[in-house]
Parts: C-alpha cells; sequence; structure tokens
C-alpha cells in the first residue's frame, strides 16, 4: 500500500433485511452451502440391494453390498450392521451361486463386533 493511502471505513452488517444471518439462516439463499431439502434425498435413496450376476464360466455370482459406517449391532439408513452382514451372507452362501464377493463401499466404523464377525463370515465360507 503507498504511504497517504487511506482505508475505506468498516461498514457495519445490516440488522434486518435479506442481507442478515437471522430468521433466513436456514431459508433457501441463506447462509448454507446447501438446501436443507436437499437432505431429504438421502431418505429416498434406494439401499444397495443383494444381486447375483453371471462370471465369465456362466456360473452364478452372488454379490453382497455393504455400503456406509458399520456397526456391532443395530442398523439404521445410515449404518450397517456386521450382524447383518453375515446373515446376508450366510443366505448368499446357501444359494445356488458358486461364489460370493463382498462389495464393500465404507470408511470403517466400531472395532466391537468385527473380529467377530470376520471370524463368522470365514467359518461360513470354509462350511460352504
Amino acid at each position: 500500500m503507498q504511504q497517504g493511502t487511506t482505508l475505506p471505513a468498516p461498514t457495519t452488517p445490516p440488522t434486518t433485511g435479506p442481507d442478515t444471518l437471522g430468521p433466513r439462516r436456514f431459508s433457501r439463499g441463506g447462509a448454507l452451502a446447501i438446501d436443507p431439502q436437499a437432505l431429504g434425498l438421502v431418505f429416498e435413496l434406494p439401499a444397495p440391494a443383494d444381486r447375483t450376476v453371471k462370471a465369465a464360466s456362466g456360473a452364478p455370482v452372488a454379490i453382497v453390498s455393504l455400503t456406509g459406517p458399520t456397526v456391532s449391532d443395530g442398523a439404521s439408513i445410515f449404518f450397517q450392521s456386521y450382524r447383518d452382514l453375515v446373515s446376508r451372507v450366510d443366505v448368499a452362501l446357501q444359494s445356488e451361486a458358486a461364489g460370493v464377493v463382498l462389495e464393500i463401499d465404507s470408511p470403517g466404523g466400531d472395532v466391537s463386533g468385527m473380529l467377530e464377525a470376520a471370524g463368522q463370515l470365514r467359518a461360513a465360507a470354509d462350511a460352504a
């Protein structure tokens, strides 16, 4: 900045009107980065379904999907439980599928119950 240059006087933000964060903070065009109504789309997305596809050999292969954080018990729309995963893999192993693939898209989750679930999955695969 050159010597002798003056800065503009600071302005006081308005306390009322369309440029305030008051009553409009949760309405469209307020301070939020997204429209809060957009979060409702989460509830309309279908959960990934287990499915069967054909392998190159022509044999059916069951795909069991796990999406989102994992918890030891008590799955919800935001979490997948280890108990539910083991149950769904058991169903896939009892089907006519020649193999089972786990399709996992998860950032991780509870450590509690994870080793037990892994042991149950291994035992079920060995027994199949």
